[in-house]
């Protein structure tokens, strides 16, 4: 059973580019200051901070998995659909995780209220926004139960498949090498059951939202962390003005780095 893609899952861009150096911030903030903090603002900067460098990984890493070269074979093209939704529903995974703790820590929540902007009731209005964004997708806690970060049942797992829509030919790729052997149909029926969980009348359609929900809600959430802890640092820590440049060299360019599920995987001759 093979699955055709209607889109591309993220977008990508013609050429090649050299990693070059990029510039970077280092702020360093002494250990008196940041030990004289509450416990509480310690936890809400650090697990925000953390929350927004997983996020940003894995926004990057959907997008580098869902390259793929002009005139692929099939069996490279499987690989790489199959790749690229596996970031996908762990980046879909942490986003709802995010929600869940955002919503359930009301000091989270109090954070970003305090520290979003200096304009009176901004951090509020921007609370309420993540709180609207999420509850907009309410198939993402049936999905993260199901697909996302755990299996499905067999109970969840049999309408996909007794779907008369669907035709079940078995696809398998054997590899002298473990890492190189593929199960693709089975690749298909896991993406196809949260597919359809997205939207139970489309499948692709539901893929195609998802996609779009993933993007929406982590730009805004993304945008809310940095703003938070910047303007928490820039008031209570260090001015965000003294920090440290640093001109880092980087290996590659976004554009150019993929990522094979097929490699050779032979230990190198000395």
């Amino acid at each position: 059973m093979r699955m055709k893609a209607r889109r591309r899952m993220y977008p990508t861009r013609g050429g090649r580019r050299s990693g070059g150096t990029i510039t970077l911030f280092r702020q360093d903030i002494p250990v008196a200051k940041f030990t004289a903090l509450s416990i509480q603002d310690r936890y809400c900067l650090l697990l925000m901070g953390h929350i927004h460098d997983e996020l940003s990984w894995l926004q990057r890493m959907a997008y580098i998995a869902s390259r793929s070269e002009p005139g692929s074979s099939r069996e490279a093209n499987s690989a790489n659909m199959m790749q690229a939704l596996l970031v996908s529903r762990l980046f879909l995974g942490k986003l709802h995780e995010f929600y869940v703790v955002f919503r359930d820590v009301p000091a989270l929540r109090l954070f970003v209220e305090a520290h979003y902007s200096t304009t009176p009731g901004a951090g509020a209005v921007k609370v309420a926004d993540i709180e609207a964004s999420f509850n907009s997708h309410v198939w993402l806690r049936t999905a993260r139960n199901q697909s996302f970060l755990h299996y499905p049942t067999l109970g969840q797992a049999t309408p996909t498949l007794e779907d008369p829509n669907v035709v079940w030919d078995l696809e398998i790729i054997h590899g002298r090498k473990t890492a190189n052997t593929m199960y693709p149909t089975a690749d298909v029926f896991a993406n196809l059951h949260w597919f359809k969980i997205a939207n139970p009348q489309d499948a692709m359609g539901g893929l195609a939202g998802a996609l779009d929900a993933a993007k929406g809600l982590a730009l805004l959430v993304m945008q809310t962390l940095e703003q938070t802890i910047g303007n928490f640092v820039h008031r209570n820590l260090q001015d965000l003005s003294s920090h440290e440049v640093i001109r880092l060299p980087v290996r590659d360019s976004i554009y150019d780095v993929r990522i094979d599920y097929f490699m050779n995987v032979e230990p190198r001759r000395a």
